[in-house]
Parts: C-alpha cells; structure tokens; sequence
C-alpha cells in the first residue's frame, strides 16, 4: 500500500548539524552592499591626481567606477562630486 502523501526531502544539515533552509538564491531578494556616498567620495578623491592637477568630470567617473568596480552614472557621480566638495577641509586629511 502506498501512502498517502509523499515524504518531504530533508533539509541540508548546517555545520552543527542542525537543520536549516536552503539559501534562498532568488534574485529579487539578494541585495549586495554599495559602498556609501562618502565612502564613494573618499574613493574618488583617491582617484584624482596627487599633485593637484586638472581632471575632466568624465575622466574622474570613469576612474571612479574602474576604482569601485562598477559603472558610476552621471547623476551618481555628481551627487558625491558635490558631496565631496563640500566637507569641510579637516575631514579631507
């Protein structure tokens, strides 16, 4: 006689043997961390050139986004241009 329902599978056993649901991999639910504004701003005042002189906003995001390992828009990159312009000069040391 076959019973009436089927045997659900067991869930994968953790490190310390107890039992846990497997990791959910759906894509509208897996965010990643994104480095702040100020963070992003303290990258880009890496990025330009030591000795003080001249960079081009499109050179500037461009580095920007090869430092941060992911594409800068235009929008984004001028609002942590700006940010970055602002701070008072003693957090910039």
């Amino acid at each position: 006689m076959r019973p009436l329902h089927k045997e659900a599978k067991p869930s994968p056993r953790g490190n310390n043997g107890r039992r846990h649901p497997p990791p959910v991999t759906d894509s509208a639910t897996f965010t990643t961390p994104e480095a702040s504004d100020e963070d992003l701003g303290d990258l880009l005042l890496d990025v330009l050139p030591p000795d003080g002189s001249t960079m081009g906003n499109l050179s500037a995001r461009d580095a920007l986004s090869r430092a941060a390992e992911r594409e800068i828009q235009k929008d984004e990159y001028e609002r942590i241009r700006d940010r970055a312009c602002l701070r008072p000069i003693n957090q910039l040391q």
